[in-house]
């Protein structure tokens, strides 16, 4: 249980930073930043894993940026990523990831990594993968767009079949539907009762956006929106929908050898847990 103790973090912070020079002062380093601080007290206080998403300094700047919310120019270059990082019980930084598919207000000032990562953790939770919300979709900045239900691209979720993941960690910052985040895909707006959206938040077409998780009823209390959660199931079909009854990746897909290929089917018999954390409130607007 956290105490007041623990809300080291300022609450200032958030996620909607127009531009490079506002998200500046937060950035931080992995091992000394407030949120490694944090999290490692927490880890060996609770004996357990921790994850956590954080802003990170970056050593080597690139090119300056115009800013996707205000259409000025940036006159910091792309300084972070949109970082996340594992602690374990004893405290320790054991992994760090950097999203790989950015969201537009990612690219005012955030470089992508370099692809996804696993990690072996002990058991029971064995190889392991974190992606950070926006991973969830169709990486367009990378040439990709969504064809169908059936073909996907759906390339978060075959990256951890091939990988035999058996544990994902989503970090996300999801907009509710009514905020626009379930627009679906411009060129198939066809698809879009089908699978519920295809337009997934920034990654195709239009500036679709980030879907919150939970939604007020008329009595105040929060009720899971379904819309969203059954989204993000769509998202991820290949890793609970068998191979051959569509959702697959073709076989004749460079990427996938004959080796991976024959791990994603053995798969289809392993247990995957899919953990999702989302961030509800309210932030400039969304």
């Amino acid at each position: 249980m956290l105490t007041k103790n623990d809300r080291v973090l300022r609450r200032d912070q958030g996620y909607m930073f127009p531009d490079a020079p506002s998200i500046k002062p937060y950035l931080e380093h992995p091992k000394t930043g407030p949120t490694a601080s944090f999290c490692a007290e927490l880890a060996k206080r609770l004996e357990c894993f921790v994850v956590a998403g954080y802003p990170e300094r970056l050593a080597f700047p690139s090119t300056p940026t115009t800013s996707v919310l205000t259409g000025t120019s940036d006159p910091d270059p792309l300084i972070g990523a949109n970082a996340a990082a594992i602690y374990d019980a004893t405290g320790h930084l054991v992994h760090t990831y950097h999203k790989s598919n950015l969201f537009p207000t990612d690219r005012t000032w955030a470089r992508p990594g370099p692809g996804f990562t696993a990690l072996d953790l002990p058991s029971p939770f064995g190889r392991s993968a974190v992606a950070i919300c926006n991973d969830l979709n169709v990486d367009v900045c990378a040439g990709g767009a969504w064809t169908s239900i059936e073909r996907g691209p759906y390339e978060l979720a075959w990256w951890c079949r091939r990988e035999g993941v058996r544990v994902l960690l989503l970090l996300n910052a999801w907009l509710k539907p009514e905020d626009g985040g379930m627009e679906g895909v411009e060129g198939n707006r066809g698809d879009r009762d089908q699978v519920v959206g295809a337009g997934e938040n920034g990654g195709e077409g239009v500036n679709d956006c980030h879907q919150e998780g939970v939604e007020e009823d008329g009595e105040g209390a929060l009720e899971p929106n379904w819309q969203v959660l059954n989204y993000w199931a769509m998202r991820l079909q290949p890793l609970w929908v068998k191979s051959s009854e569509g959702g697959d990746e073709k076989p004749d897909t460079p990427r996938q050898s004959e080796t991976s290929a024959d791990m994603a089917h053995a798969n289809d018999k392993q247990e995957v847990i899919v953990v999702v954390c989302n961030r509800c409130g309210n932030e400039r607007g969304a």
